[in-house]
C-alpha cells in the first residue's frame, strides 16, 4: 500500500513544487525577467500531474477495497470461530 499512497503524495508534492516555482518566479528577485514560456511550461506540467491523480487514486481505491474485503473475511472467520467454540463448550 505504501506504493499507492506514496504515488498520490508524490504527485501532490510535485504540484506544490511547480506552483512554488511559478510563484517565486513571479514575485522573487527575477520577477522582472519572468518569461511567459517558463510559466506556461510549469502550468502545463501541473496539468499533467492533475491528469495522473485520478488514475493513481482509482488504483489506491481498488487496493483499499481489496484489503477491506480481506479484513471483513477475517472478521467473519473470527466471529464464526468464537461461536463454534462456545457451542462446543456447552
Amino acid at each position: 500500500m505504501n506504493v499507492q499512497k506514496s504515488g498520490v503524495a508524490h504527485l501532490l508534492r510535485q504540484i506544490g513544487l511547480e506552483y512554488e516555482a511559478v510563484a517565486q518566479r513571479l514575485t522573487g528577485l527575477s520577477a522582472g525577467s519572468t518569461r511567459h514560456s517558463f510559466v506556461t511550461a510549469r502550468l502545463e506540467q501541473i496539468e499533467t500531474y492533475h491528469g495522473q491523480l485520478p488514475c493513481v487514486i482509482a488504483e489506491l481505491s481498488r487496493y483499499c477495497k481489496k484489503r477491506l474485503s480481506r479484513v471483513q473475511y477475517n472478521i467473519d472467520v473470527v466471529t464464526r470461530t468464537k461461536k463454534q467454540q462456545v457451542f462446543d463448550a456447552v
